[in-house]
């Protein structure tokens, strides 16, 4: 019997997240150069995501409260400065204070640039001021990407590590009950194949494949960008150390065995607990276009081609799975693009390879040659045809009913 490749399942559908806009870039490094520099602000953060400053009156002051995930972020553009700030977490007495200061001395000391984490009447902020004539372009777009990636990151670290407590009650977008019980589905039987498959490798003398099962585990399990909280920072974490080739190959296999298990052992209530809809300033993803996608893409040609000439239709349909799934992880790309990935994946999700594979190599194909635009629209998954179909069912019969 034919090997089978691991199962997919489309990813709900959400709003793709905020768009760079280069056209906001380059009139904010003119207006910098002119020294108009509270504009040049205003375009950076346009860039960014042009909506982050909607509702606010651009000729005054600028003083304006947005959410990114978890925490509320405020900005403020005056004449003099700008700044950014964000309250993280709260201290009471039930937190561990002393460790967690500690872990905030760390972190302020290695992990951020220009921006700092303060502590005062028991809470934990970080924040960053600086004069207009300071801000270029460049230095406001990495000092927003670093205080709203580690923000967001610590604020989970804090509460579910140290016991501290929110700052701010921001509201979220939970997941109603059905999605919840088809996202736990997912992660699951995700989680549940994955020894399975390993036992197939090694019997057939492809226990390096161990590696494969495991990125692409998590791969689908991180994509869902509706799943948050310090579990999303740690499969994070995981990945990187997976592609890290500083530590030894089967260690990282033995470390990825390990974290599926500890994934496992996880509650139900646990991962329901981290599900919500974010609603994103900035997005933490790379920006893409059709050609960025193109020179990615053409980057796995070559060893692509390589393995497709050795007739290793095993090793060629992992391949390619692994990067469709990476490109997902990786690239802010539309949702038409996902869809066509996603309806791929889903499609030969558990059939055998020889046939998976030259549907995988022609998707790729399609990517080099630009055959896939670059545009939002539905997302085609067959379980999204199942159900247009229902429906179009039932209009017939509601029609024939009148009639």
């Amino acid at each position: 019997m034919a090997h089978k490749l691991p199962l997919y399942y489309p990813l709900i559908k959400t709003k793709r997240e905020p768009i760079k806009d280069d056209d906001f870039w380059d009139r904010a490094e003119e207006l910098f150069d002119n020294k108009n520099y509270k504009s040049s602000i205003i375009e950076t953060l346009n860039y960014a995501n042009k909506d982050i400053l909607k509702g606010a009156n651009l000729k005054k002051n600028i003083d304006i409260s947005k959410i990114h995930g978890a925490i509320e972020v405020n900005i403020k553009i005056d004449k003099k400065n700008f700044s950014i700030s964000t309250k993280i977490a709260k201290i009471d007495q039930d937190s561990a204070t002393t460790p967690l200061l500690r872990r905030v001395a760390e972190i302020n000391f290695s992990a951020l640039d220009f921006a700092q984490i303060r502590f005062k009447d028991n809470l934990l902020y970080i924040d960053y001021v600086e004069p207009i004539e300071l801000c270029s372009p460049r230095k406001v777009n990495y000092v927003l990407q670093e205080i709203l990636f580690n923000a967001d990151e610590f604020y989970n670290e804090f509460i579910e590590l140290y016991d501290a407590k929110e700052a701010v009650e921001v509201t979220k977008e939970i997941l109603n009950t059905s999605q919840q019980s088809r996202v736990i589905r997912d992660i699951r039987e995700y989680l549940g194949e994955v020894d399975s498959y390993i036992e197939y490798y090694e019997k057939n003398d492809k226990s390096n494949y161990a590696w494969d099962i495991i990125i692409i585990t998590l791969y689908r399990i991180s994509n869902m960008s509706y799943l948050n909280g310090y579990i999303k920072y740690e499969i994070i974490q995981k990945i990187s150390m997976l592609h890290n080739r500083d530590i030894d190959f089967q260690d990282r296999i033995s470390r990825g065995k390990i974290y599926i298990n500890e994934l496992k052992e996880l509650s139900d209530d646990y991962y329901k607990s981290k599900l919500y809809f974010r609603k994103d300033m900035v997005t933490m993803l790379k920006t893409s276009d059709i050609d960025i996608i193109k020179d990615w893409v053409s980057e796995y040609s070559d060893t692509l081609k390589d393995i497709e000439e050795s007739n290793d239709n095993f090793a060629a349909s992992y391949y390619a799975y692994a990067m469709f799934l990476r490109l997902i992880y990786n690239y802010n790309i539309s949702r038409r693009q996902r869809g066509e990935i996603e309806t791929l994946l889903e499609k030969i999700s558990r059939k055998d390879i020889n046939s998976a594979k030259d549907k995988l190599i022609t998707l790729h194909n399609q990517f080099i040659n630009k055959k896939i635009e670059d545009k939002d629209g539905f997302i085609f998954s067959y379980s999204n045809i199942f159900w247009i179909s229902i429906s179009v069912v039932i209009l017939l019969k509601f029609i024939v009913s009148i009639f």
